[in-house]
C-alpha cells in the first residue's frame, strides 16, 4: 500500500506528463501551459525530474536557459534555485512568436555524478504556432462536444433498447402464466 503521513492519510503523488528525456535513469518531463503559448501571454513552464523509480527527488537545484532556436541567442537565464520537490513550475512571458529551446540543468544532491555536473535536458518549444492554436480550438470547441453528444446518444439508445427488451420479456412471461396447462 502507499505511504501515509503522521495522521494516517494516504499520500498521493502526481507528476506532469509531457515531453520527456531520460538521462542515465533520470527522467526530465517538460509541459508548458498553455500547451501552445503565444507572445505576451503568461506561460507556466512545468518540470518534473524523476529518479529511476519514477519518484520525486527531494532537494534539487535547477537552472533554466531559454534560447531562440534559429539564432541560438540566450533570451533568459534563470540561475540555480533550490526546489524541495522535483515537480516545479516557472512562470514566464515570451516576448516573440518564434521557436525556442528550453534547457533545464539540474543538480541532484547526494548523487555521486549529478551533484557535481548537472543533468541537462533540452526541449523545443514553438511560441505563437497558430496551427497548434487552431487545432486546440477545433478540438476544444467542436470535436470534444460532438464526441460527447455521440457518446451520450449511443448510451441513450442502448438504454432504451435494453428497457424495451426487458418490457417485452416481462410481457411474455406474464402471457405464459395466463395460459392453461
Amino acid at each position: 500500500m502507499g505511504e501515509s503521513n503522521e495522521f494516517g492519510i494516504n499520500l498521493a503523488y502526481g507528476h506532469f506528463f509531457g515531453d520527456n528525456k531520460t538521462i542515465d535513469g533520470f527522467r526530465v518531463v517538460f509541459l508548458p501551459f498553455p500547451p501552445g503559448p503565444t507572445a505576451g501571454e503568461n506561460t507556466t513552464l512545468n518540470f518534473s525530474v524523476l529518479d529511476e523509480e519514477n519518484s520525486n527527488i527531494n532537494n534539487i537545484f535547477s537552472a533554466l536557459i531559454i534560447k531562440e532556436k534559429g539564432s541560438n541567442r540566450v533570451i533568459e537565464q534563470i540561475p540555480y534555485k533550490r526546489y524541495e520537490f522535483s515537480d516545479f513550475s516557472i512562470p514566464y512571458k515570451f516576448s516573440n512568436n518564434t521557436n525556442y529551446v528550453v534547457t533545464l540543468e539540474t543538480r541532484v544532491m547526494g548523487d555521486p555524478k549529478y551533484q557535481a555536473e548537472p543533468i541537462v535536458a533540452s526541449f523545443d518549444l514553438s511560441v505563437g504556432d497558430l496551427s497548434f492554436i487552431a487545432f486546440r480550438h477545433l478540438m476544444f470547441y467542436f470535436v470534444t462536444p460532438a464526441s460527447l453528444l455521440v457518446a451520450v446518444g449511443c448510451l441513450v439508445i442502448l438504454y432504451r433498447r435494453r428497457k424495451q427488451r426487458r418490457d417485452n420479456d416481462d410481457n411474455e412471461d406474464y402471457d405464459d402464466d395466463d395460459e392453461p396447462n
